[in-house]
């Protein structure tokens, strides 16, 4: 729903409110390793409904006023929520071995308060403020997760079996101040930077129970986190066009993230070294080189953009031997992150535009030795896919009372060798996907009615890879999730 609001012509506001619920049986992945794993696509062997609901609601008030000086005052102020419930068969099995029932439930707060100069032909400027608080309530529990549980792993039974969980309770506070600006020296000439200072407070308060997860040794007690910083970044670059067509810039900015701590299983050993409990902040500079190219005619338009990021102190989670699954924090050394991206279009005829775009991306732990025996300098990291090809066909028919649309576009994406590094037994070769759209829409724009589908091949390679339970002998195991399979659908819309 929204309401604009323009009682002159120096003000307007605008009220946007969205509502979205959700309840349905999302499946969390396929056992693809195990006695019950048939590594069929689609198909599940469980003994639990898994369910999710989810019900979100959000508020935005954006609000704009012209001084007497030429000078825009802008306000956007946000309220947003969103409620969460899920129950997942975590065994994967049709065994009664284990489930887990997740609550998530999250609250924002946001404030902005933008001043923007009036329009110059040598100068102009924007200077903000800038407030979140955000705060998060996460409980996961495990209604069945006992005796067939423990034997798994040569446990004998503990009694009695109550409910074991985690129940985080997260609150974060954040404060800025902001001013960017641009000089042009000439028309073709400009230089452009920022900087913004933050202030970040963050609480984590944390609750482990169960007898289970006491057996592991995780702290039951009520603990709680918390981290401040006032990191300062900046950006400065400059912009040349060469003609009306070919454009380029040149950018160095530096970016931040906060502290991060440990919120999941937590043990004594976490509390005795601090270096796994919480990490410190992670920064990052980015050096970009772009170019812009648009026809004449306005038949062809490309962009290019090389890039390289040099990474200082980034944070990583590090599995704990024996039991994989627990993770310790710490800080690498350095890394970076280096590529480049390719967009672009052009017209063929008035009515039919081909597109498409090129995607490379590379990580790699600069310096990262996070024990004597383990040295993963030189490795990649993240989740990041190596190589991103996409295409796309548009074909636009005009009629009498309206137009006819037509649409196909496809994509390819690789994953590098050295995927998720020691997170799982089981390995992407990328995925591709081919999907259409045939549409009508009138004239006046009233009314659209589309027939689609999406993986029209119905290729069903997997596009995520877990390893679930590391370290946990007959409760670990792999888990697929693979791309949607063929969907069709029809789609009619009618704008008010």
């Amino acid at each position: 729903m929204q309401l604009y609001f323009t009682p002159s012509e120096r003000f307007d506001a605008r009220l946007v409110y969205t509502h979205s619920d959700r309840d349905d049986s999302p499946t969390t992945g396929e056992n693809a390793g195990g006695t019950f794993a048939d590594q069929i696509p689609y198909q599940v062997n469980i003994n639990v409904q898994e369910s999710f609901v989810q019900d979100a609601d959000s508020l935005t008030l954006a609000m704009n006023y012209e001084l007497p000086s030429g000078h825009m005052l802008t306000s956007i102020s946000g309220w947003s929520q969103s409620s969460d419930r899920s129950l997942v068969d975590r065994d994967l099995t049709p065994d009664d071995i284990s489930t887990q029932s997740i609550l998530y439930d999250v609250e924002d707060v946001s404030q902005e308060l933008r001043l923007t100069s009036p329009d110059s032909d040598k100068f102009d400027y924007l200077v903000g403020l800038y407030y979140l608080r955000s705060e998060t309530l996460n409980r996961d529990t495990y209604p069945l997760f006992g005796a067939a549980w423990l034997a798994n792993i040569g446990f004998p039974p503990i009694l009695p079996d109550v409910l074991d969980g985690q129940e985080r309770a997260f609150t974060s506070t954040s404060w800025a101040a902001f001013v960017n600006a641009n000089y042009h020296f000439t028309d073709r000439l400009s230089v452009f930077g920022g900087v913004r200072y933050t202030h970040d407070e963050k609480e984590v308060s944390h609750t482990t129970f169960g007898e289970v997860f006491g057996a592991f040794g995780f702290v039951s007690a009520n603990l709680v986190g918390e981290t401040e910083e006032e990191p300062i970044t900046w950006s400065l670059g400059a912009r040349y066009a060469f003609s009306d067509e070919w454009k380029t810039y040149v950018s160095v900015s530096t970016g931040y993230r906060s502290s991060s701590l440990k919120d999941d299983f937590l043990t004594a050993a976490d509390l005795l070294n601090p270096a796994g409990n919480l990490t410190a902040p992670e920064y990052v500079t980015n050096y970009e080189l772009g170019a812009k190219y648009r026809s004449g005619d306005g038949r062809i338009a490309a962009n290019a953009a090389l890039f390289y990021m040099d990474y200082s102190d980034i944070q990583v989670s590090i599995s704990v031997p024996p039991l994989l699954f627990v993770r310790q924090l710490q800080n690498a050394a350095a890394a970076h992150l280096q590529g480049f991206e390719l967009d672009g279009s052009y017209a063929l005829t008035d009515s039919l535009i081909f597109s498409g775009s090129l995607g490379y991306l590379e990580s790699e732990y600069d310096e990262f030795q996070p024990s004597p025996s383990l040295d993963l300098s030189g490795t990649g990291f993240g989740n990041h896919p190596e190589w991103t090809i996409s295409a796309a066909l548009d074909y636009t028919h005009a009629l009498q009372s309206g137009e006819l649309l037509f649409h196909l576009d496809t994509t390819v994406m690789t994953v590098p060798d050295d995927f998720q590094p020691g997170g799982t037994a089981l390995e992407l070769g990328g995925y591709s996907t081919l999907n259409g759209q045939v549409a009508y829409e009138t004239a006046s724009g009233d009314w659209r009615l589309a027939v689609w589908g999406q993986n029209l091949l119905d290729h069903d390679d997997p596009v995520s890879t877990t390893l679930w339970g590391a370290g946990l002998g007959l409760n670990q195991h792999n888990v697929y999730i693979y791309q949607p399979p063929r969907s069709v659908g029809v789609t009619l819309r009618r704008a008010f």
